[in-house]
């Protein structure tokens, strides 16, 4: 029997492991996020996916907070580096109020982007097996 070998890289502010490839980005619990925070986390992950392109699962361990300036450069160009298309997985009501207001409602959308309350349907949402959860 072959398994497949997951890669992992893990910070204090992310842990990353790639499995049947998708690229799952879990935020630590007690992060604070800032620019300088969230650029240092985009660089990791374009460090760790060596110049490629993953679907990306999303999942809050317990974000306590993120400013403005990171939300706006997780949104960007800069800020997508290495995601093709990005399930964000809801936690905790933080994570709620992130994804649904901040970053699906007030970022225009460069790539695809789900949000669900299970980790198992944001993977079949990725592999094309599920629709997309709708906004309210």
């Amino acid at each position: 029997m072959i398994m497949a070998m997951k890669q992992c890289f893990e910070n204090d502010f992310v842990k990353m492991e790639i499995h049947n490839g998708i690229l799952f980005q879990y935020y630590k619990a007690g992060s604070n996020f800032n620019l300088d925070v969230s650029k240092k986390i985009v660089k990791a992950r374009v460090d760790f996916l060596k110049g490629r392109n993953f679907p990306v699962v999303i999942l809050d361990e317990g974000i306590v907070s993120m400013d403005r300036a990171s939300r706006t450069f997780f949104a960007s160009d800069e800020g997508l580096k290495g995601v093709s298309k990005a399930a964000f997985v809801e936690t905790t009501v933080f994570s709620h109020m992130l994804i649904r207001f901040f970053f699906l409602r007030m970022q225009k959308a460069l790539i695809a982007a789900g949000v669900f309350t299970s980790r198992r349907d944001a993977i079949n949402w990725l592999k094309g097996e599920q629709e997309q959860m709708l906004i309210n």
